[in-house]
């Protein structure tokens, strides 16, 4: 029997990343050092007697599937944020740089945040939104909180050097 999968439940989106696994959900439990067995139904809601612990199992195979290149690792942590009620951001490295460098920051931020209040508000021109325009809504708000996230760092970054005494030019 198969049961239809829901991509808005965390467990759905990662026996998804695990089917795409190299060698598939078999080749993942090896790697885990469980049968093929044990780990389906581990993904598998359906399955009460079994059950993926998150401190250390979701975050190893988590830690798994992207050291493997998965593509769409991260949606099981995205749907798992969104089910109660947040949004998943990656947190790029702030890097260093100088005080010009900060500044575009803050420019790319804002324009990326008027591009995404742009492509919103031109889908909203016929009072409808199109799977089409809905993909690219969700995609320019992410660019956008992406470059807040990438200038939250930074400021955090110049926040840390200015307690220690060291000013913008190294941020």
């Amino acid at each position: 029997m198969t049961c239809r999968k829901d991509d808005s439940h965390p467990l759905d989106q990662l026996y998804k990343a695990c089917g795409r696994y190299p060698g598939g959900i078999e080749a993942l439990a090896g790697r885990l050092g469980i049968s093929k067995g044990a780990l389906y139904s581990k993904l598998r809601q359906q399955v009460a007697t079994h059950r993926i612990g998150y401190c250390d199992e979701l975050s190893q195979i988590l830690h798994i599937l992207e050291d493997a290149g998965v593509v769409g690792w991260q949606e099981t942590l995205a749907a798992l944020v969104q089910r109660h009620g947040f949004l998943l951001v990656s947190m790029p490295a702030a890097g260093a740089s100088d005080a010009t460098d900060f500044t575009r920051s803050i420019c790319k931020a804002v324009k990326e945040q008027a591009q995404a209040i742009d492509t919103l508000a031109t889908a909203l021109s016929d009072g409808a939104i199109s799977d089409v325009e809905f993909l690219s809504i969700e995609r320019e708000i992410h660019a956008a909180m992406t470059s807040l996230a990438s200038l939250r760092e930074r400021s955090r970054a110049l926040y840390q050097r200015s307690r220690l005494g060291f000013g913008v030019a190294a941020v």
